[in-house]
C-alpha cells in the first residue's frame, strides 16, 4: 500500500496538479498513474491513451501558465518490456531466454508506436514544450529520436557521469529523459540519489 502523495506535494507548494489514474490497486484504494504538479495554475490538461495491445499508461500534458506565458508539458510511461523476477532469476534457462527474447520484441514494437504518436501530439500544439518521461528506452534507440525530435536533452547539456536512472540490471541504464524546447535555456541538471523507488528522480 502506498500512502498519498498529492497531500504533501501541495503542502511543499506545488497547489496544482492534473492527476489521471491509469489502474486501481489494493482492494481499489489505490490509484496510479501519471501526473504533473505544479507551483502555478494549470490552463489546460488532456490525457492520451496509447494503441491497444500495450501496458503503457498513455501519456498526459498540462499548460502552465507562468509570467503571462504559457508552457506545455508532457509525461509519460512508454511501453515496459515486462520483465519479472523469474526471467532474471533463470537467464540461462532455454524456455527464458526465448520469453525474453518476445517480450523485446513485442515492447519494442509497441513504444515505437507509441513514441511516434506522442512525437505527433507534442508538434501539433502552439506551446513551448517541456518534456519528462519514462521512455523505458536507451539514448541510441528509435523511440529516444523520436520523442527527442529537436528538443534539448537536459543531461547532455549539464548532467556529468554516466546518467543512469534506473537502479537495477546496469550501471549504464538512462531510460527516463528530461527535454526542453529550443527556445528554453537549460541552466542545470541534477540526477538525486534519493531512493523513492526503483527510479532516480532528476531535476532540470
Amino acid at each position: 500500500h502506498f500512502p498519498d502523495n498529492i497531500r504533501p506535494l501541495e503542502e511543499m507548494g506545488y497547489k496544482y496538479h492534473y492527476f489521471y489514474p491509469a489502474s486501481r490497486t489494493v482492494n481499489n484504494k489505490s490509484q496510479t498513474g501519471l501526473a504533473i504538479f505544479s507551483k502555478y495554475p494549470i490552463a489546460d490538461s488532456a490525457r492520451f491513451k496509447t494503441m491497444e495491445g500495450g501496458h503503457s499508461e498513455g501519456f498526459i500534458y498540462a499548460d502552465i501558465k507562468f509570467q503571462n506565458k504559457i508552457i506545455r508539458f508532457f509525461n509519460t510511461h512508454l511501453e515496459s518490456i515486462g520483465m519479472n523476477r523469474q526471467d532474471y532469476g533463470n537467464v540461462g534457462n532455454t524456455e527464458t531466454v526465448k520469453s525474453i527474447f518476445g517480450k523485446l520484441k513485442t515492447s519494442y514494437y509497441l513504444r515505437s508506436e507509441q513514441a511516434s504518436e506522442l512525437r505527433q501530439e507534442m508538434d501539433r500544439g502552439p506551446y513551448p514544450v517541456i518534456f519528462s518521461g519514462d521512455v523505458d528506452d536507451v539514448p541510441n534507440s528509435y523511440c529516444y529520436f523520436k520523442v527527442r525530435g529537436n528538443m534539448q536533452d537536459a543531461f547532455l547539456k549539464k548532467g556529468l557521469g554516466l546518467g543512469r536512472t534506473f537502479q537495477f540490471v546496469s550501471p549504464t541504464l538512462r531510460i527516463d529523459y528530461l527535454m526542453a524546447d529550443q527556445r528554453f535555456k537549460i541552466d542545470q541538471f541534477i540526477k538525486l540519489n534519493y531512493k523513492y523507488s526503483d527510479y532516480f528522480a532528476q531535476m532540470m
